[in-house]
């Protein structure tokens, strides 16, 4: 949009598919978020927010790490309350803009697919008299293939004819990303209360941030609290 700094307020939502066992956990999650964000220097001006729209999908698989064999009365407390976990997550975000006050770009959007590596540690907490489940999880790119528009145009990198689509220009302008070029770094902390029938309740607190050296570059950082409920099925 622009090299100013923008920040606001945003909705957020989830829903996700659980299935977890003692030796593998694998999670389907989607994320939603829309608001406005707005830089300092027109903080009272209509014409200088932007809306945000972005739309995450995750798949993660993760396996436990299994302690040491020993069985000494040191390693049993350990056992007992850390578990670790590592594994892979394919993600993919697409994110679009609306600015009100530029004309040749007031649309933006990035879309970005990678793969991850993941780690996650938990552990069971008893706190006021009651069970609830802690746990930690982070992931950081490897590789994965990324679209971002010129400055001046709402179509991709490359669309210079008029004999393409603005679709078939984005998917054609995108480029497979690394680390040089692309970073990533997505943690989440939560706190589970199981409830009766096996089901539970949520508490997720997500810390994301990405940054993709293009033509125009981009850099976003965001936190979410998420409330949800689990159903087993």
């Amino acid at each position: 949009m622009s090299p100013l700094r923008y920040r606001g307020l945003n909705f957020s939502a989830q829903g996700g598919y659980y299935k977890e066992s003692d030796r593998v956990l694998q999670h389907l999650e989607t994320y939603f978020y829309y608001g406005e964000v707005s830089p300092n220097v027109y903080k009272f001006d209509i014409n200088g927010i932007a809306q945000h729209l972005r739309g995450d999908l995750n798949y993660t698989y993760l396996r436990r790490l299994h302690a040491s064999a020993s069985t000494g009365p040191e390693s049993q407390p350990s056992e007992k309350r850390y578990r670790w976990w590592v594994g892979g997550t394919w993600s993919t975000l697409a994110t679009y803009r609306y600015h009100y006050l530029y004309s040749n770009n007031a649309y933006n959007w990035d879309v970005l697919t990678n793969l991850n590596l993941t780690a996650q540690v938990d552990r069971p907490l008893r706190f006021l008299r009651r069970d609830f489940h802690l746990a930690w999880r982070a992931f950081v790119p490897v590789v994965g293939w990324a679209a971002r528009p010129y400055f001046t145009s709402s179509v991709g990198e490359g669309f210079l004819g008029e004999d393409k689509s603005h679709l078939s220009a984005a998917l054609a302008s995108g480029k497979v990303v690394s680390l040089n070029r692309f970073f990533r770094l997505n943690s989440q902390w939560s706190l589970t209360y199981p409830i009766a029938g096996g089901n539970a309740l949520r508490l997720t607190y997500v810390w994301d941030y990405y940054t993709y050296a293009s033509q125009q570059p981009v850099a976003v950082a965001g936190h979410a609290l998420l409330f949800s409920t689990l159903f087993r099925f």
